[in-house]
């Protein structure tokens, strides 16, 4: 069974965030990460809910290597099926809002980047600021705010490229496996 430390390891490598950019994302130095990583010490557990926040990591898993490293979907449906009419065309708004938006960020990087792969990490990335109550039910501002990101914020930069890498590498490892399997 693998220790907190060795999860902690285990999530940043299938995200494919560099040491840096994940200690960076949690507000620790690369350094103190690296001890982490290799059992020298323990993330604080202020952290830890930082990462889980932050990454839609399942405090289970992390915590006890119960369960998905992933939050289940559960809990994205019922953030969403409990609003009114009103309230479901706004989110359908602000997700286009985060669609165009994470568009730009990915394009730029990645000029040949696939479609699927840009609408998972808006999707993923939307329903993770759902769950954590980031997402303003209000179109325009909603829109202003992801546009100030846009152009501020090297943080949402890092997590879109980092989730964009993150749903990348699940297709790669999805399409491996049914070739994989057509062989058989």
């Amino acid at each position: 069974m693998t220790t907190e430390n060795e999860r902690i390891k285990e999530l940043r490598l299938k995200m494919g965030l560099t040491q840096q950019i994940f200690a960076d994302s949690i507000e620790v130095s690369k350094q103190y990460l690296s001890r982490v990583e290799n059992g020298l010490t323990d993330l604080s557990k202020e952290k830890i809910q930082l990462i889980c926040q932050k990454y839609s990591v399942s405090a289970d898993w992390l915590f006890s290597g119960l369960g998905n490293m992933f939050l289940d979907d559960e809990k994205m449906q019922e953030l969403f099926f409990n609003k009114s009419i009103n309230e479901f065309a706004d989110l359908i708004e602000i997700y286009n809002y985060y669609l165009i938006a994470v568009n730009q960020i990915v394009e730029k990087n990645y000029p040949s980047a696939i479609i699927e792969h840009i609408i998972e990490t808006t999707k993923y990335l939307f329903f993770q600021d759902c769950i954590n109550e980031e997402v303003i039910y209000n179109p325009v501002r909603m829109k202003d705010i992801l546009e100030s990101k846009m152009k501020k914020s090297e943080d949402f930069q890092i997590r879109v490229l980092g989730t964009y890498y993150l749903k990348l590498s699940q297709s790669i490892e999805k399409k491996k496996k049914n070739q994989f399997k057509l062989h058989d």
